[in-house]
C-alpha cells in the first residue's frame, strides 16, 4: 500500500485508545459478598492506571461486578465515578435481568456507560454456554440435584453494536467469540472493530486460556478488525487484523494495559457472505456422492 493511500486511511479512521484492565479476581471468591467492595477497589485503582495512558475506551471483563448492577444503589456510585474520573466510555460486564410476563430472566450482559455516567447501551449474551450457563431442554427436564451449579440464564435475541465517538464495536462475551459466524454478524451490521470480555479463570494454570486467546485472532482475520480482550485472571490482549497479537499480559495477575488500535470500514468476503463457500463446497460433495451412487446401482 502506498504511503498516499496509509495517510488517507489514517484520516478517514483516525486511531482509538483503549485501556484494559485485567483484575484478576480469584474464582473462589468472585462471588463472595463480602469481597465485592474489594473488587471493585480493585478495578477503580487500575482503571486510574491505565487513565493515565488518556484511553477513549476502558474495558473490564465479563461479569466485572459480581452482582446485579441494576439493582445495587451502594455500588452504582462506585462504578459510575469511574468513567467521570478518567473522562472515557466505560464498558463491563455483568449479570442482569428482565421480568416479563411474571417470569424473572436472568443475563450475562454488558455495559457501557459515557464519560458523564449516562448509559449508552446494554448487550444480552446470545451463545450461553450448555451445562455452564444453561441447561438445554431444561425447561422440560428435572435433575434434580444434577442441575446443582449450573447457571439458569437466558439468550439474548439479537446482535448490538455499541456507539463510541469514532465508531462502533460488538462485544462477544466469553466463548461466543469461538463462533465465526456470530462474530462476522457484529462487523457486518457496522462494527469497526470487535471486543470480547471474559473469565477464563475456571480453566486455572491449563492451555485453554491460550486456546482462547489464539481463537479469537482468527476472528481478527476472518474479518479484518482489531479485537481487544479484556479477561479476568488473562490473558487480555491486543489482536491487529492479520491475527498478531501485538500486546498481551500475563495469566493470573493484575493488569492495566494501554493500547491503540484503528478502525475498519472495509467488508471482507467472509464478513458479508458468512460460510456461503463451505456451504457450496459441501452441495457439491452431496452431488458427487448422489452421482456415485446412482452410477453404482446402475452397474449391478
Amino acid at each position: 500500500m502506498r504511503m498516499g493511500a496509509v495517510d488517507r486511511q489514517t484520516i478517514q479512521n483516525p486511531p482509538l485508545k483503549i485501556g484494559l484492565v485485567q483484575g484478576n479476581i480469584d474464582q473462589s471468591i468472585k462471588w463472595d459478598e463480602s469481597f465485592q467492595k474489594e473488587t471493585l477497589n480493585i478495578y477503580e485503582r487500575l482503571s486510574l492506571k491505565v487513565a493515565e495512558g488518556k484511553p477513549d475506551l476502558i474495558l473490564w471483563p465479563e461479569t466485572a461486578t459480581p452482582f446485579f448492577f441494576q439493582d445495587a444503589k451502594e455500588f452504582q456510585p462506585i462504578v459510575l465515578d469511574i468513567p467521570k474520573k478518567t473522562n472515557a466510555f466505560l464498558l463491563f460486564g455483568t449479570p442482569s435481568y428482565k421480568i416479563e410476563r411474571g417470569k424473572v430472566h436472568h443475563y450475562n450482559s454488558a455495559l457501557m456507560f459515557s464519560p458523564a455516567g449516562e448509559l449508552i447501551g446494554k448487550y444480552d449474551k446470545i451463545h450461553l454456554v450448555p451445562y455452564g450457563e444453561y441447561v438445554p431442554l431444561g425447561e422440560y427436564l428435572s435433575l434434580g440435584s444434577l442441575g446443582e451449579g449450573i447457571g439458569n440464564f437466558k439468550p439474548g435475541k439479537e446482535t448490538f453494536n455499541f456507539t463510541l465517538p469514532q465508531g462502533k464495536f460488538g462485544v462477544l462475551i466469553c466463548f461466543e467469540i469461538i463462533f465465526p459466524d456470530l462474530c462476522r454478524r457484529f462487523v457486518k451490521e457496522g462494527a469497526d472493530f470487535l471486543v470480547t470480555i471474559t473469565n477464563d479463570a475456571w480453566f486455572g494454570r491449563t492451555s485453554a486460556p491460550r486456546q482462547h486467546l489464539s481463537i479469537a485472532a482468527f476472528r481478527a482475520i476472518e474479518n479484518r478488525v482489531f479485537i481487544a480482550r479484556s479477561a479476568n485472571t488473562g490473558i487480555s490482549a491486543f489482536i491487529d487484523p492479520v491475527g498478531r497479537i501485538v500486546k498481551q499480559g500475563d495469566i493470573f495477575t493484575e493488569e492495566a494495559m494501554n493500547g491503540t488500535i484503528s478502525l475498519s470500514k472495509e467488508k471482507t468476503f467472509y464478513t458479508l457472505y458468512g460460510d456461503v463457500f463451505a456451504w457450496i463446497c459441501s452441495a457439491f460433495s452431496i452431488a458427487l456422492l448422489g452421482y456415485a451412487f446412482i452410477q453404482h446401482r446402475r452397474k449391478r
